[in-house]
């Protein structure tokens, strides 16, 4: 019953087929006993023959009730294995379709990541890389320049009338301290060690003039020429801080060194941001290829998922119409047994009238008990086997496995 073809639509159903055939059943021995139709029927005295039809009339249909119960009960059972199996493949699918999709979230998010720690350090090392080379070049040219300047007043001071040992002292261990700065000054590049050792030379012949003009001061000095800032009146010097004024090289070189630490701040930021640009292009390009990477195989997953709708919907059918059998079942069983029954004893029968009359009677009484059990279309068991197979699981899974599709399907709009 439970695996038979599906009914053919429009055909009537087995209990619609029952009633009619009961119905016809009832005219026929009506019409062959002469007896009235009429819905109330009464069998008066009992005879031994009535007595036993109606008993083994009662035992039959309670072993076909019985046997229709084993039935329902058994089919019912396999109704929910096969959902409980279905049901555990499906969240299979579901568990390793969800897992793909989440893999693609959490390792684009940690592609993503690891590109801007890239792209990070790479800022951090490119700017340090330059503010290294920038402090060297400016480095040798704040020196030259400061050497230009202890120049520019050993000049002054050796072209005034008197000049001031104390003056000229004091240039001689400004020349000393930039050659020390020089020296600590750690340089790379071609470029800037060549600045570095033409300014080493610079110096030295500086720190050698002004180690001359010490030496011919303090000897004037010690001859009385010239007194020192203490002795006497304080000549007007041209190397005074308020007198001496920067020649306009120096003063060029001043401006050029202002500029060149705006264009240096101005080409530091444009470079940076070029490098910015193309880490985080490349970093686009390698999360878009493993997105897609990650999409294709949550897609080999989630192939699976309309196979499982699939079976789900087939079950679901198929429950439908093996549950409307079982439901039917009790009641089938139960008017195969009462006909079985009547038409025994009628065959038995058949030759004495009385007996046949009152047998009759009792094959009516049984039909009219079926008729009304049929018109009600379920048993009391067959309401039990129909609601022993319960689908509150489906709808929701059904659910799950169409929002799984979904995301799936999102994966492919956002990695294609």
């Amino acid at each position: 019953v439970a695996h038979g073809p599906a009914r053919p639509k429009g055909a009537p159903s087995p209990v619609e087929v029952l009633n009619g055939s009961l119905a016809a059943i009832a005219r026929r021995l009506r019409m062959e006993h002469g007896l009235p139709v009429s819905s109330s029927i009464d069998l008066g005295q009992r005879t031994a023959k009535v007595e036993a039809f109606l008993s083994e009339e009662a035992a039959a249909t309670r072993g076909a009730e019985q046997q229709a119960k084993i039935l329902q009960e058994a089919h019912g059972a396999s109704l929910k294995d096969e959902f409980a199996s279905i049901k555990t493949d499906s969240k299979k699918v579901l568990h390793k379709t969800m897992e793909a999709v989440k893999r693609v979230s959490f390792e684009v998010a940690a592609c993503q990541e690891k590109g801007k720690t890239r792209t990070l350090e790479a800022e951090i090392s490119l700017r340090r890389d330059r503010e290294e080379k920038h402090v060297q070049t400016i480095g040798l040219f704040e020196l030259s320049l400061a050497a230009q300047i202890e120049k520019e007043k050993l000049e002054a001071a050796l072209e005034a009338q008197r000049p001031r040992l104390a003056t000229v002292e004091q240039i001689s261990e400004s020349v000393k301290h930039l050659q020390k700065q020089l020296v600590d000054l750690e340089v790379r590049g071609i470029a800037n060690r060549k600045s570095q050792g033409l300014l080493t030379h610079t110096l030295r012949a500086l720190e050698a003039r002004a180690s001359k003009a010490e030496k011919e001061c303090r000897a004037a000095a010690m001859e009385g020429r010239f007194g020192r800032p203490s002795e006497g009146p304080k000549p007007l010097s041209a190397f005074d801080e308020v007198a001496f004024q920067p020649s306009q090289l120096v003063l060029q070189k001043q401006e050029r060194l202002a500029e060149q630490k705006h264009e240096f701040r101005k080409a530091l930021e444009i470079e940076l941001e070029n490098l910015r640009l193309n880490m985080e292009a490349a970093s686009s390009q390698e999360v878009a290829a493993l997105g897609a990477k990650l999409r294709a195989e949550a897609e080999a997953e989630a192939k699976a998922l309309g196979k499982a709708k699939r079976r789900l919907s087939t079950w679901r059918d198929e429950a439908h119409t093996r549950r409307r059998w079982l439901a039917d079942l009790p009641l089938l069983a139960r008017a195969r047994a009462t006909t079985a029954t009547v038409a025994a004893h009628a065959a038995r029968n058949r030759a004495k009238e009385e007996e046949a009359g009152h047998l009759a009677l009792a094959a009516l009484l049984a039909l009219e008990a079926l008729q009304h059990r049929a018109a009600s279309r379920r048993h009391a068991h067959g309401e039990a086997a129909a609601a022993a197979v319960h689908e509150d699981d489906l709808a929701p899974l059904v659910t799950k496995l169409e929002s799984a599709e979904a995301a799936v399907a999102r994966l492919r709009e956002e990695f294609p």
